[in-house]
């Protein structure tokens, strides 16, 4: 995407040394340093790909925007470069661009990237007049077959008269962030009855959900169709194990129910809007086999008849003590494990479960039988409560599959805009760790658990700086993402207060091993006084930015390069850092002087093979 700020890359040594990038075309070498573009958003306003992600050899067509806001004419040319970490795998150039003053252009160059898959890459956009860099932007590819491995999860929720470019609009907005799968969030008839049939056994044009919505059956399939163009996955929302106050009609027994008491009486349920098509959702215990083979033929219908390609399943959390109708205690976890597991056996769809708070988490982890890991989240007193539901995750799992978060921000809010710093912080310490944030959809940005809810609006500039996270999320999901482990690592600095554990004025920080690197991991708290990641009130400050730190990286393993790159300057490029090697009471280590950290900085150094 664009560059929305003046980058400035330096790096203290007896002043400001200038950090060179170098690009390789096929025939020609272009040194060039940052410092010296010539304008600043003035001609690439936009960098995007025409899918959120690819097959192995498949050609990427990526889609850059010019306008000349110069008060000249402008001739030059578009290279573009495909680069895994800091390595140049393909490069593109254009033929002779030429913009008169108030000229607006679009200009598509195709890209092709090595036969290999679940790779990431950042793709680099350059307009030069001959070795003069007159502007440059990014965006990202992700080249992977299964989008679950490295899921980008977003949403639509509102399916009623929607025009069908106003559906183009929307899943193309979410393709420039590379939101490679979509929860369908209460597009279903009845939670029990998911697809609204007549009595042909054909599907109705429309039907009315539980919030009593309209749906239109036309809105559904076009907005699968068009995530299905994008290299979108469309999954369908679903409980696990709830029905309407109407059950007994659509062949549901109270005998399948779960009970406050274990008399068969007061059967627990979910409240509701009085107002709503029902005000209650009634839960069944899922360790029965019959309510198993009644919700699961159920959705077995609902891929017979639309075409989504998993279930997203949802609980309700802890439900506290609960009985079957024959007096039996019933353990919720168990049940949801066991059905799951008798899904996984008799459909060939996607699945995944939100583990309510990590609620039921654990057995379903380990026996992996879903395709990514899901927890919505509520507690929001410590960034380091995001962190720990994604490291369990990889605890579960062998460090194999990843966690996306449902995190509502700024919860609080009554009306206005989402706070950018807030926002950043929280998908800073999402991404960092090794999950993605569900967040984005068609109605804007989720700030709490109902979906269509619209009352906070993401202003441009966080708009902007979101493109530069997924962009980063994307780009580097191999060093982020890619069976990360956690490893111990003393980090040291005299410059500012580093911490082992997200607190106020202190910079966080925390290692993984990634294959062939160490990366470590800085998140500024500086003069951060609250540590809740909603933002509830909307109040969380930006923090102190700090420049030209020096620290110290204790490690045993051979270093032979160290890179930087952060979402928050240089639109995520991949910076070399100078660094030395020493030894002292605490052990080897290597010294380098990080140019500048705002919210997020990921540090990589390559181990000698």
């Amino acid at each position: 995407m664009s560059k929305k700020v003046l980058i400035v890359v330096g790096i203290v040594l007896l002043g400001l040394i200038v950090c060179y990038l170098v690009m390789t075309n096929k025939d020609e070498n272009i040194v060039f340093n940052a410092e010296n573009i010539q304008y600043d958003n003035q001609v690439i306003q936009d960098v995007y790909t025409d899918k959120a992600k690819y097959n192995p050899n498949e050609i990427v067509n990526v889609t850059i925007e010019l306008s000349n806001d110069t008060d000249t004419e402008l001739k030059g040319e578009l290279f573009l470069h495909g680069k895994h970490i800091n390595d140049t795998v393909n490069s593109v150039k254009s033929e002779l661009v030429e913009l008169a003053v108030n000229e607006r252009e679009k200009i598509v160059l195709t890209l092709e990237l090595p036969d290999e898959d679940f790779k990431g890459y950042m793709v680099e956009v350059y307009f030069m007049d001959g070795n003069a860099i007159m502007d440059y932007g990014t965006t990202a590819v992700d080249v992977s077959t299964d989008w679950t491995k490295f899921p980008r999860y977003g949403y639509v929720s509102v399916f009623d008269s929607i025009p069908e470019d106003a559906i183009k609009s929307n899943i193309d907005s979410l393709n420039k962030y590379h939101i490679n799968g979509l929860q369908f969030y209460d597009w279903q008839y009845k939670h029990q009855q998911p697809v609204s049939l007549d009595s042909n056994g054909d599907v109705t044009d429309e039907w009315i959900e539980i919030a009593n919505r309209p749906v239109s059956k036309d809105i559904v399939d076009g907005y699968i169709a068009s995530a299905h163009q994008y290299d979108m996955a469309a999954m369908n929302y679903n409980l696990i194990f709830g029905a309407w106050k109407d059950y007994e009609e659509d062949g549901v027994l109270p005998e399948w129910g779960v009970y406050k008491n274990p008399n068969g009486e007061r059967q627990d349920h979910h409240p509701l809007p009085s107002d709503w098509a029902s005000d209650k959702i009634y839960l069944f215990d899922p360790n029965n086999p019959e309510w198993q083979q009644y919700i699961i033929n159920k959705e077995k219908e609902v891929f017979h008849y639309i075409g989504f390609d998993g279930w997203h399943i949802d609980q309700l959390g802890d439900r506290g003590t609960l009985f079957d109708y024959n007096g039996e205690r019933v353990n919720l976890g168990e049940g949801y494990a066991s059905l799951i597991a008798k899904a996984n056996e008799e459909m060939d769809e996607k699945l995944v479960f939100n583990a309510v708070n990590g609620y039921g988490q654990g057995l379903i982890a380990i026996n992996k039988d879903i395709d990514f890991l899901y927890t919505e989240v509520w507690d929001t007193d410590s960034y380091g409560k995001l962190k720990n539901y994604i490291d369990e995750g990889y605890r579960y799992t062998e460090d194999q599959i990843n966690m996306v978060l449902a995190a509502y921000m700024n919860y609080g809010v009554p009306s206005g805009e989402f706070n950018t710093s807030g926002v950043l912080l929280t998908d800073a310490v999402i991404f960092a760790s090794g999950g993605s944030h569900i967040e984005l959809g068609d109605s804007g940005m989720l700030s709490n658990e109902y979906f269509p809810n619209d009352k906070l609006k993401v202003s441009p500039e966080l708009e902007r700086q979101l493109r530069e996270y997924y962009d980063f999320l994307t780009a580097y999901e191999n060093m982020l993402r890619d069976e990360p482990h956690e490893i111990r690592r003393k980090v040291l600095s005299e410059d500012i207060k580093l911490s082992k554990r997200p607190q106020p004025n202190s910079v966080w920080y925390f290692a993984k091993d990634v294959r062939d690197y160490e990366v470590l991991h800085l998140i500024n708290f500086s003069d951060i006084q609250s540590m809740n990641w909603r933002d509830d009130g909307g109040t969380q400050v930006k923090p102190t930015e700090q420049k030209e730190v020096s620290i110290k990286y204790y490690t045993d393993e051979a270093i032979k390069k160290v890179l930087i790159a952060t979402p928050d300057l240089y639109e995520g490029i991949t910076i070399p850092l100078e660094y030395t090697q020493g030894e002292d009471e605490n052990g080897n280590f290597i010294e380098l002087v990080v140019p500048d950290l705002m919210y997020w900085d990921m540090i990589m150094l390559q181990k000698e093979s």
